[in-house]
């Protein structure tokens, strides 16, 4: 498989049932990642951010079992599917819920509380990312389902040796709405496959195979 066939591989969007995806395969148990960080510490903060960069973007789609995953986990153990989960066993009244909790938390201890890039010094700022972002956010999947406005804003996912669909880092607040709440449909694209899977469902494999094979493999989950 050529680069071009793997870019547009890395692209392709498929709709799928969130219900299928039940594994987390955490992006730091792939084996490249710790080799990746041990020689990133060798540089200065700027020089590592940009090799970082590049050596993302050189990251096999194909991965063997040296290679691939070394941990999965059930997405319902995974903290921030849980305090998704309990928000809405609260019924969105977030001041009783854990992620509030955590946050508050986080706010005494250190002085401010984070969501990836959003800082909250005050109880103020905290309840306005919940009225301002999570529970419209919520109300959007609900209502109008998700948008595809970006490939970068799809959730990644991995395709283990069975076909199994594992979620990755991207997209996890957006995919445990989805799945607590019933949504029959949700983008994915899919991030990288194992060698096996490949050996079973797809030999000889180049794109249109693959796309072929895979919705093959996952056909009960694909939604369009």
């Amino acid at each position: 498989m050529n680069t071009k066939q793997v870019k547009q591989l890395k692209q392709h969007v498929f709709w799928v049932d969130p219900a299928c995806i039940e594994f987390y395969a955490p992006k730091s148990s792939f084996p490249y990642i710790k080799e990746k960080n041990d020689n990133l510490q060798r540089y200065p903060r700027f020089i590592a951010n940009f090799l970082n960069t590049r050596i993302e973007k050189n990251v096999p789609f194909v991965f063997d079992r040296h290679t691939f995953a070394t941990e999965v986990v059930p997405v319902q153990d995974v903290l921030r599917y849980k305090l998704v989960k309990n928000l809405l066993d609260q019924k969105l009244q977030y001041h009783y819920s854990d992620w509030y909790e955590l946050l508050e938390k986080q706010l005494q201890q250190k002085g401010y509380a984070k969501h990836k890039k959003i800082i909250m010094k005050t109880l103020d700022e905290i309840n306005g990312f919940f009225d301002g972002y999570v529970t419209p956010l919520y109300l959007s999947l609900i209502n109008e389902g998700f948008k595809v406005d970006s490939i970068h804003n799809v959730a990644k996912v991995y395709i283990g040796p069975a076909g199994q669909m594992l979620k990755g880092e991207s997209g996890f607040h957006r995919f445990a709405i989805a799945r607590e709440s019933g949504l029959k449909s949700m983008p994915v694209r899919v991030e990288g496959v194992h060698s096996e899977y490949l050996k079973n469902f797809a030999p000889n494999v180049n794109s249109q195979e693959f796309e072929k094979s895979l919705r093959l493999s996952i056909e009960g989950c694909l939604k369009r």
